[in-house]
């Protein structure tokens, strides 16, 4: 989840994944309902920024509408030219519209204390 760009002495530039402070996943939705996840994270450093949300298929295949295990969890892009990072809290928020076609149990792995926490969701028919 972390790839790194280091160029010479004094500057370094990394995407890494930073834990969820909040989730919200619904027990149980019909299939082909939309549904809501929201999500919420933060930063600690003024040498963070970017911060976005990913959920990412944690099964096989391509087709993010097509595996049934997902993870969750912020990426920011760390950023630092030799200089002092200064403490500044940024929160964000957000909510993703999610439709799934085939009835199941589908499950969510949220990251939290750099533990992946598992939480699911029904989808009946």
């Amino acid at each position: 989840m972390a790839s790194c760009d280091i160029e010479g002495d004094n500057y370094t530039q990394c995407t890494v994944a930073l834990n969820l402070t909040a989730w919200n996943l619904p027990d149980t939705v019909k299939v082909s309902t939309p549904f809501n996840l929201t999500l919420s994270s933060k930063t600690e450093t003024s040498c963070l920024s970017n911060l976005v949300f990913i959920v990412a298929s944690a099964g096989s295949g391509d087709d993010i509408h097509s595996v049934d295990n997902y993870n969750v969890y912020a990426q920011a892009i760390y950023e630092n030219h030799g200089e002092t990072c200064s403490d500044l809290i940024v929160y964000k928020d957000t909510t993703i519209s999610i439709t799934l076609s085939k009835s199941g149990k589908y499950y969510y792995n949220f990251l939290q204390n750099n533990i992946l926490n598992k939480d699911s969701i029904l989808i009946i028919p």
